[in-house]
């Protein structure tokens, strides 16, 4: 079996975040679907003290290289779809090691 290591990274602009309690509500939010959803572990990575900003990086490891790039493509359009009308994804890049 060849593991392979997904990071999934995401920079969000939240247009209606007003303060760091808005985008803690987002990140929660998102967070939590994501875990639920899929075994993943998921981090703030950057802009923490930016309300409009959200940087996410989302890891898990998985068997085969095909195989996780499709799951990185799934994950971004559940996390798109998922702030539909909260965020807008404005960068990623899916990267397997």
């Amino acid at each position: 079996m060849e593991y392979r290591i997904l990071a999934v990274e995401m920079v969000f602009r939240l247009p209606y975040a007003h303060s760091l309690k808005d985008k803690r509500q987002l990140r929660q939010s998102l967070r939590g679907r994501l875990e639920a959803r899929w075994r993943l572990s998921v981090l703030e990575c950057g802009s923490q003290d930016l309300w409009q900003r959200l940087e996410l990086v989302a890891v898990m490891a998985i068997v085969g290289e095909q195989a996780a790039r499709d799951r990185g493509e799934e994950i971004l359009n559940f996390s798109e779809e998922a702030l539909l009308g909260s965020a807008d994804l404005i960068e990623a890049r899916i990267e397997v090691l």
